[in-house]
């Protein structure tokens, strides 16, 4: 009995570690994911402003990152399949919505 009660405490202590080590790298990409979207938010207000995607891809094109490039690369495409809102209010709820759809997408592809 004592023999398995020792075995199921050193199973526990193992599954808290790893629990640690979840939570940490969920951290990270919670981060990561809240970096992106803020971006895509970015991006969205300058579509929303009118700004040639061209422009916006000159921009994303001087990052040092690749997978920063290919990431903000379609972000941009993804904004402009939407319409160019006219009223401020419009422009800021599409910026939301825009910045939350790619939180949501970035975290369901990282999650563990």
């Amino acid at each position: 009995m004592r023999k398995i009660v020792t075995l199921v405490c050193m199973m526990l202590i193992g599954a808290s570690c790893y629990a640690d080590e979840d939570s940490e790298t969920n951290k990270k990409i919670d981060q990561l994911c809240k970096s992106i979207s803020s971006s895509a938010a970015m991006v969205m207000k300058a579509r929303q402003a009118n700004l040639p995607m061209s422009e916006q891809l000159e921009i994303i094109s001087e990052a040092d990152s690749e997978y920063f490039k290919t990431v903000m690369r379609n972000i941009v495409m993804e904004a402009y399949d939407y319409p160019r809102l006219n009223t401020p209010s419009y422009q800021t709820q599409a910026i939301q919505d825009f910045e939350n759809k790619v939180m949501l997408e970035c975290l369901r592809k990282h999650s563990i």
